[in-house]
């Protein structure tokens, strides 16, 4: 078996051979596989592209090969790649048009989601504990509620024919595996094949990985009476993918398909001309996806017919009838689109492409951050030195009521320079490592989220329960790290084309062709406390399809605005709203904003378990519809609820709500970190009556607060088309709270926006310097008691430095020293030695005046790295303090909508160069000048806040140096 690979830097190339260097700096000759579709792949090529150059033969540095993988680190989902194979061809368009395709949820679909849990419970059964079609399809049920309620192919042969599946699966399974080959049986396990440039998901594998079964609930080529072309392909890449990654020679691995309808096994496999053509379609589809991220593909798009995309000539009922209108379907809301909305919808698509490309494999040396193919670029060094490996890792215990869907893992001690990358909500891999070449790519990867991390711990929630313990051998030594999903990309792709079909009215308003309207008659029905709120609550009701909301930090936009509105409309009797933010923590705050509420109303929060704050799960839609039996019921419940809440990203993927429900309101908080890009799905939802699912956009963030992040360059997301100018979008990469705000000050929108101004956080003292730089000094106190009083410290250790500050200022720049090593860029040995000795005086100090400290409840440390999270926390765990495991500690990003009694802010950096990373003012759509990380830094704390850094490094920023004068330095 030949399955050498090289990896090389192309530098010259023709028509019949290419020229390229690898890691050694050895030049190769590289002909061309003798394959026909390979006449393509110079035509892909550009100076310095990586090739992959797979099974080949050596003659004196002239590779001969089996294969060429281009741009291998971009990897390519293998089942959305054979979906590109169809009978009349295999264009690689096809890609960029699945991505696209935005259809209803189908009965045939959801079949096949039914038949892959049916799998899983077959495998899963024992004499003791048989599978049974009732209890399968009740959990079926209760995993895909919306989806079902929503989906108009449900009735009685639906489920007849689930029954039937269930019946064949359990059939087969039992017929071909006995038990003790069902418990060495793998359920849905990952792979990463970096050689192909391909990653797949495989249905059953066996624990030695020499079968697999790749299940589908539709038919086989009847016909012929052979598996489908595609579904041959399918199976036979994760061949290819389990002999490169893990060294098994071809004829050892038997792969098999399972058409469940019949049912019936087929190891029918693909030839090796079929498999180079597929791979050579996935050349051809990354390279088009670069191209996407130049001009999202305009010219291709709008010259595409479906003649052009039938490479083979068919002339079939299934071309004419099916295939072909689905072709013209999709690209009729393209190509009759007038021009500004092309150049919208392409201009943004080749933005989100990018963003899309870059983290997945940005060129390495360009340091905007971590890409996924690092996973398997980087060294263990390099992954270790950033802190984005665990090794080593052992398991404690698995959590395996009904199978395995949590392993803690002990952390072992590690040196004293490591400081792991990783906290609780991360989306994350592992696998087994038990030796040093041991990695992502060439072992099996088990995918799943970080639900609890310390010093010594680690808690891991699998994406897929797994019953079969000897997957996870308690002898093994694992490795976790970063995960990628490009989930969300490609949803918001898709919700970019949903705009193309949106209602009129609502692109009018997005494109600038209207103004949004209002109705001035509509009154109050609530009072509110104050004239202040009253008048707030008022222009929103008055806004009949936008209004915005400006909150400076501490103004109660949340706690005080959004929950009188929701009182507003909720009392209207008929209103339904939907609340949502970009984060899950600020969904948790809207959430206890509502059950505060003195009315009560009832709500169902769209998400897991793993992302919601344990007081609210009840309220989770899995919880509000247990005790529902069928889906009329389930529609019943969805319906009497007014209230859904959730984050733009949940709520994205659950686009069957709003086949069943339509909105009043949609209120979205932190509406400044949520890209215009990002929004377009809720703003073009429509409802089955092919209206606008949401009626009314009330958004409420502030600009001079966090942006939404972006990876590329602000010179790469810059808007380069003048029409798109004209009507105020200049930058891809903002909100469309800020183009609509920016909009407003330029033509002054009446009764279009309205600003909160006064704050019940901070303390006058230390909300100066924010108020002064970035508010014009409009923010006035409530005043609560805690922004009245003194500080009330009568003793304190006049010689230890740190506590007199605590005892005697409210702010305060602490001054530290140079690192002797300012080699490693995002770590500050001395910044976090002073941070820790600084809670550990508070500690003090508040003992030494008879008062308890809660460090968790009172302590907030922001920094600009995570790096630097675990130097602190480290530095803090040596000074022994009760409970200051507690405190808060993180970036400024994650802080965005937190507060505490006391911030510490260090700024962490080493050196001069680095400025730029924790500072970038740009000047407001008011003429000034902010920095936002520093005024979302500044505004967290209540009572105290203090600055921690080198005044040396920080004194080239105009704004630090004017802030460390402005804290007396």
């Amino acid at each position: 078996m030949n399955i050498s690979r090289k990896q090389i830097k192309v530098t010259e190339w023709d028509k019949n051979s290419l020229k390229g260097t690898d890691s050694n700096g050895t030049t190769f000759h590289v002909s061309l596989p003798d394959i026909a579709c390979y006449s393509e792949l110079t035509d892909l090529l550009h100076q310095g592209c990586t090739l992959n150059i797979l099974s080949y033969t050596n003659e004196n540095n002239t590779l001969h090969p089996g294969d060429i993988i281009y741009e291998p680190d971009y990897l390519i989902d293998i089942s959305s790649l054979t979906r590109c194979v169809q009978q009349y061809g295999s264009p690689a368009i096809g890609y960029i048009l699945n991505l696209f395709e935005n259809s209803e949820e189908s009965a045939a679909r959801l079949l096949g989601e039914a038949a892959n849990m049916f799998l899983d419970d077959c495998v899963n059964e024992s004499d003791e504990n048989p599978a049974e079609y009732d209890s399968s399809i009740e959990k079926f049920f209760r995993e895909y509620p919306l989806q079902l309620s929503a989906c108009n192919g449900i009735d009685n042969e639906f489920f007849l024919q689930t029954r039937s599946q269930f019946r064949n699966i359990q059939q087969q399974i039992r017929n071909s595996f006995r038990n003790e080959q069902r418990n060495n049986m793998q359920l849905e396990p990952s792979f990463f094949c970096e050689a192909l440039g391909l990653q797949g998901r495989i249905d059953l594998l066996q624990s030695d990985c020499r079968l697999l079964v790749e299940l589908k609930s539709g038919k086989a080529d009847d016909f012929r009476s052979t598996a489908k072309e595609e579904h041959r392909l399918q199976m036979s890449l994760y061949k290819e993918m389990l002999c490169y990654n893990l060294n098994i020679p071809r004829n050892c691995i038997q792969p098999y398909l399972f058409y469940s309808r019949y049912p019936r096994f087929y190891n029918e496999e693909s030839t090796r001309e079929a498999i180079s053509k597929v791979l050579m379609l996935r050349n051809k589809i990354v390279a088009l996806l670069q191209k996407m991220c130049i001009d999202g593909l305009q010219k291709e798009l709008e010259q595409l017919t479906p003649e052009k995309m039938n490479e083979n000539g068919v002339a079939s009922r299934l071309w004419s009838n099916y295939q072909a209108p689905r072709i013209e379907k999709i690209l009729a809301p393209i190509q009759n689109a007038d021009e500004i909305t092309k150049e919208y919808f392409f201009g943004n698509v080749a933005f989100v492409s990018r963003e899309m490309m870059l983290a997945k494999a940005e060129p390495k040396g360009n340091d905007s951050g971590r890409c996924f193919a690092d996973v398997w670029r980087n060294t263990l060094d390099e992954k270790l030195e950033n802190g984005n490996i665990l090794i080593d890792l052992q398991i404690e215990k698995f959590n395996d009521d009904e199978g395995i869907t949590d392993i803690s893992f002990k952390i072992p001690e590690n040196s004293e320079n490591f400081f792991p990358n990783f906290r609780t909500g991360d989306t994350v891999f592992i696998y087994h490592r038990n030796n040093e070449h041991d990695s992502a790519v060439n072992k099996q990867i088990t995918r799943g989220n970080i639900t609890e991390i310390g010093p010594d711990r680690v808690i891991f929630h699998l994406r897929h329960k797994q019953r079969n313990h000897s997957i996870f051998p308690i002898g093994s030594y694992y490795a976790m790290e970063h995960d990628h999903m490009d989930s969300t990309f490609r949803t918001t792709i898709r919700d970019l084309y949903s705009l193309l079909v949106a209602p009129k009215e609502r692109l009018d308003l997005l494109l600038a062709r209207r103004m949004p309207k209002f109705d001035k008659t509509r009154q109050l029905h609530g009072n509110y406390g104050n004239n202040y709120i009253n008048d707030i609550v008022l222009k929103a009701k008055q806004a009949d399809d936008l209004f915005m909301l400006i909150g400076p930090p501490g103004t109660g936009k949340t706690s005080q605005a959004l929950s009188s509105m929701v009182r507003e409309f909720y009392n209207e009797g008929e209103c339904n709203l939907l609340l949502a933010s970009y984060t899950n923590r600020a969904v948790d705050e809207i959430c206890q904003t509502i059950e505060r509420l003195p009315e009560k109303p009832a709500y169902i929060r769209i998400g897991s378990e793993q992302n919601c704050a344990p007081e609210h799960r009840n309220h989770l839609l899995k919880n509000a519809i247990a005790h529902c039996n069928n889906r009329h019921q389930i529609r019943n419940v969805i319906n009497e609820t007014r209230i859904i809440v959730g984050t733009i990203a949940a709520l994205g993927a659950r686009k069957e709500l709003f086949q069943l429900k339509k909105f009043n309101v949609a209120i979205i908080d932190e509406a400044t970190q949520i890209l215009e890009s990002q929004l377009s799905g809720l703003m073009a939802a429509k409802s089955p009556d092919k209206e606008c699912a949401i009626e009314k956009f009330i958004l409420i963030g502030d600009p001079k607060q966090l942006p939404a992040v972006v990876v590329q360059t602000p010179e790469m997301s810059q808007v380069k088309s003048e029409k798109l100018k004209d009507i105020g979008i200049t930058d891809y990469g903002t909100s469309l709270f800020e183009r609509f705000h920016k909009r407003n000050r330029e033509q002054a929108i009446e009764g279009l926006t309205a600003t909160l101004y006064r704050q019940g956080r901070m303390h006058p003292s230390t909300c100066n310097f924010a108020n002064s730089h970035f508010y014009g000094g409009i923010l006035d106190s409530i005043p609560l008691p805690h922004q009245c009083e003194e500080l009330q410290y009568a003793t304190f250790d006049s010689t230890d430095v740190y506590q007199k500050i605590l005892a005697t200022r409210r702010t305060a720049f602490i001054s530290t020293e140079k690192p002797v090593d300012n080699r490693k860029a995002k770590i500050n040995i001395c910044e976090a030695r002073a941070i820790a000795q600084f809670v550990k005086a508070y500690h003090i100090l508040r003992a030494a005046n008879g008062y308890e400290c809660d460090p968790g409840r009172e302590i907030g440390i922001i920094v600009p790295f995570r790096n630097q999270i675990a130097m602190i926390a480290n530095e803090i765990a040596l000074m022994n303090i009760p409970s200051s495991s507690e405190i808060v500690i993180d970036t400024v990003e994650r802080f965005q909508g937190s507060q505490r009694e006391i911030i510490l802010f260090g700024t962490t950096i080493s050196r001069q160069s680095q400025l730029e990373i924790i500072s970038s003012p740009t000047v407001d759509a008011e003429g000034m000048l902010i920095d936002r990380k520093l005024n979302v830094a500044l505004t967290r704390a209540r009572r105290q806040m203090f600055v921690f850094g080198n005044p040396e490094i920080l004194a080239p920023s105009p704004l630090y140096r004017a802030l460390m004068q402005e804290l007396n330095y």
